[in-house]
């Protein structure tokens, strides 16, 4: 099918979007909008960053509700047609994006999208390229590897309801899949942070299954240029304790059922 919709607004403008729905909304098919963390390699810090990345969240609300009010029959896709965190990340070349810095930052705004928001689409900018990029010559930068991760192991998955006492320190997802669970936490902050988990609807797998079963712990900090991968024993309890580095990541593949 060929959809036709626009306008890729460089900044979510509302009075541009509301208009753009009004004189184009009944032949659309979806708004589309970019929108990038910063134009400067050190302005504003990363740590303000980490506390903006629920805006996408909240503009795609705002659109969705200016949508409701001014064509209440016909409610349009939405799509961030680009998104990073930089859009001048090649002058001078930011090396956040294909350091830890890009994988913490890309999950924390599809974390907020995904339990926050009502976008339909995202689209990161862009993903072959020495100073965007996710691909890299050998491999995977560490923001490529978030994708990589959440595209292939959460496929047939659903999202499970996932909360943190505090989601200016520490934000949490989780993914239930008929085979595992993906748990992803991220240290929004630059100090260290203990977490204390309360796996609510996890079902423990017995102590006798655990030597067929393996967690993948995908981990990843700041200056990282990739993310670590090591076997953990699987959880016997629903309660764990978890200390993330500052600005770090950590996604844990739990396996759900005996044998596998």
């Amino acid at each position: 099918d060929v959809k036709i919709g626009g306008m890729s607004e460089c900044w979510p403008d509302m009075a541009i979007i509301r208009e753009f729905i009004e004189a184009c909304g009944e032949h659309a098919d979806f708004v589309s909008w970019n929108l990038y963390g910063t134009g400067s390699v050190d302005k504003p810090s990363f740590a303000e960053l980490m506390q903006r990345t629920d805006r996408y969240a909240i503009f795609s609300n705002n659109i969705r509700e200016a949508n409701k009010e001014l064509l209440p029959d016909r409610p349009l896709e939405q799509a961030v047609s680009e998104y990073n965190i930089n859009y001048k990340a090649w002058r001078p070349v930011d090396r956040r994006l294909t350091k830890g810095y890009g994988a913490v930052w890309t999950f924390s705004v599809l974390n907020n999208l995904l339990y926050k928001g009502s976008l339909d689409l995202a689209y990161y900018w862009h993903f072959i390229s020495a100073a965007y990029g996710v691909v890299a010559p050998d491999g995977l930068y560490p923001a490529g590897t978030v994708f990589h991760l959440l595209s292939t192991r959460t496929r047939e998955g659903r999202l499970c309801l996932a909360r943190s006492a505090d989601e200016s320190r520490v934000e949490v997802m989780a993914v239930a899949t008929p085979g595992e669970y993906l748990l992803g936490l991220v240290n929004k902050t630059p100090e260290p942070q203990t977490v204390e988990l309360q796996l609510l609807n996890y079902a423990p797998v017995p102590e006798s299954g655990l030597t067929t079963h393996s967690t993948e712990e995908w981990t990843v900090a700041a200056e990282d240029d990739r993310f670590s991968l090591r076997k953990l024993r699987t959880p016997t309890s629903r309660d764990q304790t978890v200390t993330l580095p500052p600005f770090s990541l950590r996604m844990l593949l739990v396996p759900r059922k005996s044998g596998l």
